[in-house]
């Protein structure tokens, strides 16, 4: 059968709640994941030399549909900029992959703090992303090509959030 799953992403306000029990460095992570919706490891694999300042890009190495280059959202560019230090670190957003689950660890904990339902991170980032191209009208193949996915993966998950022209 073909039944559609809810995508659950977080209502604006939560991004306005949980903002103020983020560090600098949770700060610029969920920013960039809901600007640009990439995997979590993906993300937490990034490496200072993988940022060019000057031009606003993020080389995403290798994923899973060939090696990648980001033109970061400018919101994006300033949150990472703002984390002291930034290009001295191993890790970009301050841990690497491995840490993956501590780093979701101290999120849900900003969340607790901040009273909000906890959120995965693709739920925020990747969730978020799609849908508010979509809804925005963007088109299935603009989507999938800046997200990394087939547009047949975003048809399937997303299909029915998609504008329909008339």
């Amino acid at each position: 059968h073909n039944k559609v799953t809810e995508v659950l992403i977080p209502p604006l306000v939560w991004y306005k709640q949980v903002w103020a029990e983020l560090n600098v460095t949770q700060r610029a992570f969920v920013g960039f994941m809901a600007a640009h919706g990439r995997r979590t490891n993906e993300a937490l694999a990034r490496q200072p030399k993988d940022l060019d300042p000057a031009k606003g890009m993020l080389n995403l190495g290798m994923t899973k549909t060939g090696v990648r280059t980001l033109d970061l959202h400018p919101l994006s560019l300033e949150l990472i900029l703002a984390m002291p230090g930034w290009e001295r670190r191993r890790w970009l957003f301050g841990c690497g992959p491995a840490s993956a689950n501590s780093f979701r660890r101290d999120l849900m904990k900003a969340c607790k703090r901040a009273g909000v339902q906890w959120f995965h991170p693709h739920a925020f980032g990747r969730h978020f992303s799609v849908t508010s191209m979509l809804q925005a009208g963007y088109s299935v193949a603009h989507v999938a090509d800046a997200h990394g996915m087939t547009a047949e993966m975003v048809t399937r998950r997303y299909g029915h959030l998609a504008k329909k022209e008339t």
